[in-house]
């Protein structure tokens, strides 16, 4: 593994996307390979979706996916299947406006159906914190685009609620 070649890799796909969540508009995601740092994959997507291109992630590699969240919210249930569910992916990170922030899953992480039914929980859990963040006036006004510090404290508690559900399936999350 090249880890310096690694670090670059990922320092310019965080440069790129941080540059975009500060734009706000559409999402956009860079596959990186952890053991080289070569850019695999770029999209564009929509204003709340953007999905990599695994044609492009050979099967074997480990990639690191990077991708934007101008909404500010760190992981929705698409990035917990993202993670879960295709083999390549070691991490992925979310590049808010504000924050970025990364989930890794366990090495040990099998890829099967069996597995699903614990990101099911997950998803749930993260479903009813997300609805109930939707469902407040301020976040229909403004989309999390500019919040006052309360706002930002609410935002950063739903997501440390998820966070300690989802470490007790083993995966890690980190906040740069």
């Amino acid at each position: 593994m090249d880890e310096a070649g690694y670090r670059d890799g990922l320092k310019s796909a965080l440069d790129i996307l941080r540059s975009l969540a500060q734009r706000g508009g559409s999402e956009a995601s860079i596959s990186v390979d952890r053991t080289t740092g070569q850019h695999l994959d770029f999209q564009i997507g929509t204003s709340d979706a953007v999905t990599p291109d695994w044609k492009r992630i050979a099967a074997g590699a480990r990639v690191t996916v990077l991708h934007t969240h101008p909404s500010n919210i760190a992981f929705g249930p698409e990035d917990w299947d993202v993670l879960a569910s295709h083999a390549p992916v070691a991490e992925i990170w979310a590049v808010c406006p504000d924050e970025t922030y990364g989930l890794s899953k366990p090495a040990d992480w099998e890829f099967q159906a069996a597995c699903r039914p614990g990101l099911s929980v997950l998803g749930s859990v993260f479903e009813r914190l997300l609805a109930a963040v939707r469902a407040d006036p301020a976040f229909a006004a403004d989309r999390f685009e500019s919040h006052s510090a309360s706002r930002a404290a609410q935002i950063y508690e739903t997501n440390q609620r998820m966070v300690r559900s989802v470490m007790a399936q083993g995966f890690m999350f980190f906040k740069e």
